[in-house]
């Protein structure tokens, strides 16, 4: 049993815990809005946003992860720390569909990046930034176990202790995204 919030709720519904329908072509190439302002890549707003993140905190948390994030990643949280954004569905280069439910939170005193810490420093996720969550709790995740400067954006589902390559860059995932109504009109 998973706890989630009414919003999570109304927006994800029951997927029995991962979501599998296909996905729009444009979605799965990345060839979504490829422009930044507003719109960032695919996205088209973010909602439930934090508030901004002074540039001090976002030096912590590289700090305390020993990473720097890439501008992309930086440019977005300094944005929409915290958000979800809309539309929220992609695909990993496998096919299977996504959600992208939020940004975790640099500023939130309930759930924020930070505490996510421990979570490096174990053996098996070392290397591993978690940087966004799904509607059931799984991760999407910064890899630099094999770079530094350019990490891949990896899944990890909590339930099974595993990770999936979900693609190259978090501008290539941004550039996935895509809703239901995208594919249906």
């Amino acid at each position: 049993m998973q706890i989630v919030d009414y919003f999570e709720h109304q927006v994800a519904g029951h997927t029995s815990g991962r979501a599998i329908w296909g996905g729009g072509e444009s979605g799965r190439k990345g060839e979504l809005k490829k422009y930044f302002g507003d719109v960032i890549m695919g996205v088209s707003r973010w909602l439930f946003v934090d508030g901004p993140v002074e540039e001090n905190i976002m030096n912590t948390v590289e700090k305390s992860f020993g990473v720097s994030f890439l501008s992309d990643y930086k440019e977005c949280v300094i944005k929409f720390n915290g958000g979800y954004p809309e539309p929220n569905k992609f695909d990993f280069d496998n096919g299977i569909q996504g959600v992208f439910n939020d940004l975790i939170s640099f500023t939130n005193e309930d759930l924020n990046i930070q505490m996510f810490y421990n979570f490096n420093l174990d053996t098996f996720t070392r290397g591993i930034v978690p940087f966004a969550r799904d509607p059931f709790g799984n991760l999407l995740c910064f890899d630099y176990r094999e770079s530094k400067k350019e990490p891949q954006i990896i899944f990890y589902n909590h339930e099974e202790s595993d990770f999936v390559l979900i693609c190259n860059s978090f501008t290539e995932l941004l550039g996935r995204m895509y809703s239901i109504e995208d594919e249906e009109g």
